[in-house]
């Protein structure tokens, strides 16, 4: 919630309506409770794999960046948050490679391979 308030009164500072500043709250609210939803489904059903998986761990930080893309797209660095977003993706997609062709190996060595598939 401190977050949105900071998003918010900086989006009111830049001279967005209060109007789309509330409709974006609920949007990003409901956003952020689908995304709690996924990562407690996947904590459940996955824990045991937790440590070992890269693209979960990967997935497990999304929550902390989406604030920091909505603050970059309201300050006009929309370019900026599209090539962050376009890393955070291209790293889960390899990330769930490595994961689904060496799912035996530890996750220090998957680590390893991480580095090597660019």
């Amino acid at each position: 919630m401190r977050e949105w308030n900071a998003i918010s009164s900086f989006a009111h500072n830049l001279g967005v309506k209060k109007e789309i500043i509330e409709k974006t709250e609920q949007a990003f609210n409901e956003f952020l409770k689908r995304y709690y939803k996924t990562r407690e489904f996947v904590w459940e059903n996955h824990k045991s794999k937790w440590n070992e998986s890269l693209s979960i761990q990967n997935f497990h930080f999304w929550d902390v960046n989406f604030y920091c893309f909505f603050l970059l797209i309201l300050s006009g660095y929309r370019h900026v948050a599209l090539r962050e977003l376009r890393f955070y993706l291209e790293a889960g997609a390899r990330s769930y490679y490595i994961d689904s062709n060496h799912q035996e190996m530890s996750y220090n060595r998957k680590v390893l391979i991480l580095k090597e598939v660019r």
